[in-house]
């Protein structure tokens, strides 16, 4: 669907209608990176994409659910350092709010999932 929205804040444009130039720019290779802040460390990244099958049988995480999306969401909370930033940012990730469309109990589960992630690296 092309246009303008009733807000006016997006616009829709279907990629044969963008110009040559803005077309170019999106074929080309897409890469991701995450600033780390001062009160961010790094997490092993191995060791989080071992959780993911560990994370998957403990919160029964239907097959549905891509394992990318547990490991980005292991990757967020492990990447908070203190106690409470770790909980806001399990409660603010995919697989959290995939659960509670599921219709899980999220504080039960956010729990499990915080207790396998390592502490922060210091």
């Amino acid at each position: 669907m092309s246009g303008i929205d009733q807000g006016d804040k997006t616009r829709r444009v279907r990629p044969q209608h963008l110009p040559p130039d803005v077309a170019a720019r999106r074929a080309g290779p897409v890469v991701f990176t995450e600033t780390v802040g001062e009160d961010r460390y790094p997490a092993d990244i191995m060791h989080l994409a071992e959780l993911v099958p560990v994370v998957r049988e403990r919160l029964n995480v239907p097959a549905d659910f891509a394992d990318d999306a547990i490991l980005s969401s292991l990757k967020r909370v492990a990447s908070k350092t203190s106690d409470r930033e770790r909980w806001r940012s399990a409660f603010d990730c995919s697989l959290a709010r995939y659960l509670s469309v599921r219709g899980r109990d999220l504080g039960h589960a956010l729990q499990d999932l915080i207790a396998l992630i390592p502490p922060p690296r210091m």
